[in-house]
């Protein structure tokens, strides 16, 4: 039985001599690894069309081994803006990373779909790579149900509202400043609305939302911090993308913190 179905491309390796494994994530199939049989010698079936980021119409049948194989890709969009840039292209690649580690095989997660394919559009349209970051890391958050909580105090529920706010990635959001003990992150008033924003609006209207960049870096951090708990560790191409950036975490007490080079 064969299943066509649109999917963006999260990763791919090689297996033997001409063949190739290719981590999809479907709209309607969620993730499934295929293989896709003389992808590297094929000069018609697969060329140029396996490579990510990129999304591609997909023909899957069920074969004899363990993976089911990969008939046809039709190319549908390769994201050409985000190869022109190196820092774009790292950061792609981590969201298809952070995406890829987050989904369960055969778990349909259409929401998720629908959020990194749009993150992708923007970034490949030209749209600021650091307001889509912000975006894609807190309604990554939230669909996957983890999100963070932005108006009231994880300890006594009560709303926040005012110019101190704290916030704590392994509390998962805001503590007031009653329940403030130690160990959690200020929160600028400033940031804690644009994030509120964020959280409610859709992706086109992120560039008319005013942010200072050292805010938006300060959101990423703590953000970042609270989704990589839940998976477990770093992505790899989370230091490439900070690098790139000239950026990078440093520890000191357990404090994150950003380094700037050049500056």
């Amino acid at each position: 039985m064969h299943r066509i179905t649109r999917s963006l491309v999260l990763s791919g390796s090689d297996f033997g001599e001409s063949d190739r494994i290719i981590t999809l994530f479907s709209r309607s199939l969620g993730k499934v690894t295929v293989i896709a049989k003389g992808a590297k010698r094929s000069q018609k079936r697969f060329v140029n069309t396996l490579e990510s980021p990129g999304l591609i119409r997909a023909v899957i049948r069920r074969g004899r081994g363990s993976l089911p194989l990969l008939e046809a890709a039709d190319l549908l969009d390769p994201f050409p803006g985000i190869r022109q840039s190196w820092r774009s292209f790292a950061l792609a690649s981590l969201w298809l990373e952070v995406t890829e580690r987050l989904l369960k095989p055969g778990l349909k997660e259409p929401e998720l779909f629908d959020l990194l394919a749009l993150v992708l559009s923007g970034l490949n349209r030209g749209l600021a790579p650091e307001r889509l970051h912000l975006f894609f890391l807190l309604r990554t958050l939230i669909v996957a149900g983890f999100g963070p909580e932005l108006w009231g105090c994880r300890r006594c529920q009560k709303r926040v509202e005012g110019k101190q706010a704290y916030f704590s990635p392994e509390d998962g959001g805001l503590i007031c400043l009653r329940c403030y003990q130690g160990g959690a992150h200020s929160l600028p008033w400033p940031l804690l609305k644009y994030l509120r924003d964020l959280a409610r609006a859709s992706l086109w209207p992120i560039e008319a939302l005013n942010i200072d960049f050292r805010l938006l870096r300060h959101g990423e951090r703590l953000l970042e911090t609270m989704l990589f708990r839940i998976l477990g560790e770093r992505p790899v191409a989370f230091k490439v993308y900070k690098d790139l950036c000239e950026e990078e975490y440093i520890t000191s007490d357990g404090e994150p913190g950003l380094r700037r080079n050049n500056v």
